[in-house]
């Protein structure tokens, strides 16, 4: 409590709901943001994020893509994470090189998912209660609808979703 810190809380328009006939493009998209951006890679950007002792968190929900940085509230160390996690979620690159190894680890996440029997019902209620609707399609796709995604369906859903009027954004510092 004593440590000076800044928090940053983007909510965007850009959940499940929005995958359209792509399941998987809402998870697929925050799960590369990390991979690289406009001048960095994702080396660089871990790096950056762990040399200021940042944190960055995303979840994905039906209606909206969330992403949090806590960092410390010193201005060279918040410059840098904030720097760093705007040309993150504003420029990513979503190298080519990176998308196989992330949609395993999307396809890791789908399986252990089907494992709970909370979340098999929780998508089985939301399938019936939504049916036709896009609440009830799956929150993170399927096997399929994610390995079939090109790095072109990931930047022309960030094109879509990820910008200005889509994006609400909080800020906490003491």
């Amino acid at each position: 409590p004593q440590l000076p810190m800044f928090d940053i809380r983007l909510s965007v328009a850009a959940g499940s709901c929005r995958d359209g006939d792509q399941p998987g493009a809402a998870f697929l998209t925050i799960s590369m943001l990390d991979e690289g951006a406009t001048g960095l890679d994702a080396g660089q950007i871990a790096q950056a994020f762990e040399g200021t002792g940042a944190l960055l968190q995303t979840h994905l929900g039906i209606d909206h893509a969330t992403l949090s940085l806590r960092c410390l509230s010193e201005a060279a160390q918040r410059d840098s994470a904030v720097d760093t996690f705007a040309r993150m979620v504003g420029q990513p690159s979503f190298p080519q090189s990176s998308i196989p190894q992330v949609k395993g680890q999307c396809i890791d996440v789908l399986d252990a998912r089907e494992q709970s029997p909370n979340y098999r019902l929780q998508r089985q209620i939301y399938q019936h209660l939504y049916a036709g609707h896009p609440y009830g399609y799956p929150r993170y796709g399927d096997r399929a609808g994610i390995t079939a995604l090109t790095r072109e369906d990931l930047l022309a859903f960030h094109k879509q979703h990820y910008s200005a009027p889509n994006v609400s954004i909080s800020l906490n510092s003491r």
